[in-house]
């Protein structure tokens, strides 16, 4: 018996999982092979590609108080593999626990088949979300938003809608008092659905807000899009939008329409550049999730060459010294060929000169404080290094 509740503790069954919510995975299946043991053959990605699965994400919306639960997962052969960073659970989505796969894989497989297990102790609730990363479905991220528009200073536009129908978001932070001194533009922006980057975003969009952060908010003025893949938290398409396309991807022929950039990926570049046109931006950041800490890159743009006297190693070591748990690697500096790029890291800087980093990393980084840590520490450095160096 429960003695929390004197309810006897029934066995998970297949009716208690739903793979259809604000953390899903589409096409996803599952059996029960054993006392809260079970089988999920994930679905495959949409669009034609090499194929991949989707990643795996889902709730239990009852029963599992008092049940640990096993899964063995099979995915399909592909380069995006399902067990490539760690999953989380919560019982509110809002404190999440991480949980790691039996036998990980890398960035990269193709060779086989994937196949996986994981493992969950004893829930102390009856419903459970679980997703990769530190997972932020597009509910929530659409709720802080909104909730930070309402505060002074604070803009919020709707640039458009996925190919689901969702509002695509771009939050602007701007100075209390913009004719006070020269401004400085920021644009941030998670092209990807990775999770860990979002809440890396939000550490800095906190920090900027907070007391210690007033007088960089004075003289800067930041946008922000937290999540430009809208449609993917509740499918489990990570990477992939709707119609199965990189979402990482870049028009440089814009504004004419090329081939393969995704529908949602135009509508934030078209956005993007009427900004440019009119107030254009000095720094523009792409944030992402790969393996190991935090690894920021940058090429060095107008920005360091004109309105600042220091240099981008300068940034590095003035970061580094807000890190002091390791959580980020130093800034590096990403080279440039003279091919065309079709990425929001290296776009941006192609076809306008404006400083581009490419913002990776924190896969190993496990819980939502350390990636809003993340977050505070570049934003920070970045603080720092402008009132050194900026003219």
């Amino acid at each position: 018996m429960n003695k929390d509740n004197s309810k006897t503790i029934r066995e998970l069954s297949e009716r208690d999982f739903c793979f259809d919510g604000p953390l899903g995975s589409k096409d996803a299946a599952i059996t029960k092979i054993g006392p809260n043991h079970f089988k999920v053959e994930l679905g495959e990605l949409p669009g034609d590609h090499d194929g991949a699965s989707n990643q795996l994400q889902f709730s239990i919306t009852g029963n599992a108080k008092g049940n640990n639960l096993a899964l063995d997962v099979c995915g399909i052969r592909g380069r995006a593999a399902f067990n490539v960073y760690f999953m989380s659970y919560s019982y509110d989505l809002e404190t999440w626990y991480p949980v790691q796969w039996r036998k990980p894989t890398g960035m990269q497989n193709t060779s086989r088949e994937l196949r996986d297990s994981i493992y969950f102790s004893t829930f102390a609730q009856d419903k459970v979300y679980v997703g990769s990363q530190v997972p932020f479905p597009f509910e929530q991220m659409e709720s802080l938003v909104k909730d930070l528009a309402a505060r002074p200073g604070i803009d919020l536009h709707v640039i458009g809608k996925s190919m689901l129908g969702k509002n695509l978001y771009r939050l602007v932070i701007n100075p209390e008092n913009p004719e006070s001194t020269p401004l400085t533009r920021h644009y941030f922006a998670s092209q990807h659905c990775e999770p860990n980057a979002q809440h890396r975003m939000i550490g800095m969009i906190n920090w900027i807000l907070s007391p210690e952060g007033k007088a960089f908010r004075d003289r800067n003025i930041c946008h922000f899009c937290l999540l430009l893949n809208p449609d993917s938290p509740s499918k489990g398409w990570y990477i992939f939008n709707s119609e199965g396309k990189d979402m990482q991807r870049w028009n440089p022929d814009s504004p004419a329409p090329a081939e393969d950039q995704p529908y949602e990926s135009k509508v934030a570049q078209d956005d993007f550049e009427k900004l440019m046109s009119k107030e254009p931006f000095d720094t523009v950041w792409s944030m992402h999730t790969w393996q190991g800490p935090v690894e920021n890159m940058v090429i060095p743009g107008k920005w360091f060459e004109t309105k600042t006297s220091g240099t981008w190693r300068d940034l590095r070591n003035i970061t580094l010294g807000y890190d002091r748990r390791g959580l980020c690697k130093p800034l590096r500096e990403m080279e440039v060929a003279d091919k065309v790029y079709r990425s929001w890291g290296h776009g941006p800087f192609q076809k306008y000169g404006v400083t581009s980093f490419g913002c990776e990393g924190a896969g190993t980084i496990c819980t939502k404080e350390d990636n809003l840590e993340t977050g505070r520490i570049l934003i920070r450095g970045l603080a720092e290094f402008q009132k050194k160096f900026e003219k």
